[in-house]
């Protein structure tokens, strides 16, 4: 007999991890989804590479305040180097081609920038030290405006700039400053050119985001939308939400102009036609530290293209945007942030990022929305990653009955080895007295490897190597018979440089091939 096939998946419902051990997901859902992402097809395609551009006189942590582009079409990174523990650093302009520096360094401290008028504006968290780097198609000077107020947010908003005094601020911490018309230089508009939001209510302001007819203004635990016609000396001010912020401007991002993005405790909201609807439910936000992280890339909220990146303390989850399910990126190139370079050809935006961990990263990381380039390769020019499922624990409706397995399959492409496995949780049997008699003497009871009253998992393993071609769409039979009541899969391989198809890593379809046994009888089964 070779029992009946039974589809496990397909898996559109992307990651679900944020409680238990996957007993109780949907069935289109996975318990572990790693360097792998729901494509538009249904299938499960590898995630971009990582690349890494060193950054000559480049001498200790970065930092990328933004993005410069030039009507010439020539880019620029704006970038702090060599960052203290008080965010003071080295501020310099980076040709992102070609690596190097390209502009004296300023010394500033801030976490704000925003291009506006063919200048890049920098607005400082100490007071005289805001300025504007300009470009004359050849070199970039630097002039500092004493004017500019010190903040940790800023946008652009009907031809003015707009500041905000941000988490770290210690006095006005409630305030936005707007500059004169279509001048970031001056700030005297009227006597006093600024804006208190519901000021003494115990929060910070931390965030701003400029849209097409308002401006969203976020504080620690509360949200507004500020705005004006023609004056803004009569903005209107209304509350949005009494309950939802964000704890900083890292931690908001809007997506097409019409959706914004936001985490606040450890949830992640969608902000739609001013309301707010919670997209976090299936992705646990544990707060597990990774020691190597900077204290200020904690967490962190960003979009490229249709991807929401969201960093959490040692988890980086990634949500598509358009087929709404999530994964989990796992890469020793870690960051927290995001800024974009958008290009006219689609599909060649690119993301920037800074290293989020400490050690003098002297690196910056960038990568597209490609899922072949440096996949496979070393060095700087690429990344070797993992792409690996664990599907839920299935019982196939039938928890009363054991079931027993003939064989899998598993159609699927990829140029590595893929470990294919098949775990029965709690099966093993539990150890007895006479057994722990034979095996271990009483001082040995710490080292003994199983708790008393555990029963332990049973795994069948099997390492299939790439035949049929460098990539090739092909469905391996797993001769891996087993007798369960309850049983997961788990699917693992490694991203290998492939050129002949739009990804290193596809899974298409798990099918497994069953037959129903009896009626559990034990006690506890």
């Amino acid at each position: 007999m070779t029992g009946e096939p039974t589809l496990i998946g397909p898996f559109k419902g992307g990651l679900n991890n944020a409680a238990g051990v996957g007993e109780f997901i949907d069935d289109t859902e996975l318990f572990s989804l790693i360097n792998l992402e729901v494509d538009n097809d249904g299938s499960l395609a590898n995630r971009p590479a990582i690349k890494r551009i060193n950054v000559s006189g480049g001498v200790g942590d970065q930092y990328i305040l933004g993005i410069f582009r030039d009507v010439s079409g020539k880019n620029f990174i704006l970038n702090i180097n060599n960052v203290q523990a008080n965010g003071q650093g080295d501020m310099a302009m980076y040709d992102p081609v070609n690596g190097g520096k390209i502009s004296t360094s300023v010394t500033i401290n801030s976490l704000a920038a925003v291009q506006w008028r063919d200048r890049m504006w920098v607005i400082s968290r100490t007071a005289g030290n805001g300025g504007y780097w300009a470009y004359d198609g050849t070199s970039w000077s630097w002039t500092t405006v004493a004017a500019i107020p010190v903040g940790e947010t800023v946008t652009i908003y009907r031809d003015r700039l707009i500041i905000g005094a941000g988490v770290g601020s210690t006095s006005n911490t409630s305030r936005i400053w707007i500059s004169n018309d279509k001048d970031g230089a001056s700030w005297n508009w009227t006597a006093n050119p600024w804006v208190d939001v519901d000021s003494g209510n115990g929060e910070k302001l931390t965030a701003l985001i400029g849209m097409a007819n308002d401006i969203l203004i976020f504080k620690e635990h509360s949200t507004y939308r500020f705005g004006w016609s023609s004056d803004p000396a009569q903005a209107e001010l209304s509350k949005i939400s009494a309950t939802i912020g964000c704890p900083n401007a890292s931690c908001a991002a809007t997506y097409d102009n019409n959706n914004v993005y936001l985490m606040h405790g450890d949830t992640v909201y969608e902000l739609f036609n001013y309301s707010f609807t919670e997209i976090s439910q299936k992705i646990s936000m544990k707060q597990i530290l990774d020691p190597t992280l900077r204290n200020s890339e904690l967490f962190g909220l960003t979009t490229f293209r249709d991807r929401l990146f969201v960093r959490y303390y040692s988890f980086i989850y990634v949500y598509n945007i358009k087929t709404q399910a999530w994964c989990q990126w796992v890469t020793n190139r870690k960051f927290s942030k995001l800024v974009v370079l958008p290009s006219a050809n689609v599909g060649l935006d690119i993301a920037y990022a800074h290293p989020a961990d400490t050690g003098g990263q002297v690196s910056i990381y960038y990568f597209q929305d490609d899922r072949i380039t440096g996949v496979g390769d070393t060095g700087s020019n690429g990344e070797q990653f993992n792409c690996s499922i664990i599907t839920k624990t299935y019982d196939f409706e039938t928890p009363y009955k054991y079931k027993k397995q003939f064989y899998w399959t598993a159609i699927f492409a990829t140029n590595g080895n893929t470990t294919f496995t098949t775990t029965i949780p709690n099966a093993k049997e539990q150890m007895t007295w006479d057994y722990a008699k034979a095996h271990y003497n009483w001082q040995d009871g710490p080292a003994i490897p199983l708790l008393w009253g555990d029963a332990g998992d049973i795994t069948i393993e099997e390492v299939v190597q790439p035949t049929l071609g460098k990539f090739f769409r092909k469905i391996v039979k797993l001769e891996q018979s087993c007798r369960f009541r309850q049983v997961f899969y788990s699917v693992s391989t490694a991203a290998i440089k492939n050129v002949t198809a739009d990804a290193s890593v596809r899974i298409y379809q798990l099918t497994t091939f069953l037959q129903p046994k009896e009626t559990i009888v034990k006690k506890v089964s």
